[in-house]
């Protein structure tokens, strides 16, 4: 995390998580790399739900929508649209793919998203 300042907490946090794959390394940086990466791929799995369902459904909303930002009728590509989750409650709600569902998300530009979000 080049250039991002720590709290104390988190920085312990971090070290002790280091120690742990630095176990499982054995001193090859390799493998370092490697469970890093796996620890990044579960924690995004965890926290964000399956990306093929949720890519499933950013392209459902894009058949749906023709591309277009709900908000600013911008016609963008797939990768200039973001998901905007209408209700934070099932943000932390696996059982609801994190929010991440039909009736629940809208397709935005970066601008109209970052908007949405300082409301």
């Amino acid at each position: 995390m080049a250039g991002h300042v720590l709290d104390p907490e988190s920085r312990r946090f971090q070290a002790e998580v280091d120690a742990v794959i630095g176990r499982y390394a054995s001193d090859d940086e390799r493998e370092r790399w490697r469970r890093w990466k796996q620890l990044g791929s579960w924690s995004i799995s965890r926290t964000q739900g399956d990306v093929v369902k949720k890519a499933a459904l950013k392209k459902r909303l894009m058949k749906l929508t023709g591309g277009r930002c709900q908000d600013c009728g911008r016609d963008l590509c797939a990768a200039e649209l973001q998901m905007h989750r209408l209700d934070r409650q099932h943000a932390h709600d696996r059982a609801r793919d994190f929010g991440y569902f039909a009736e629940n998300v809208v397709l935005v530009c970066a601008g109209c998203h970052q908007s949405r979000e300082g409301r």
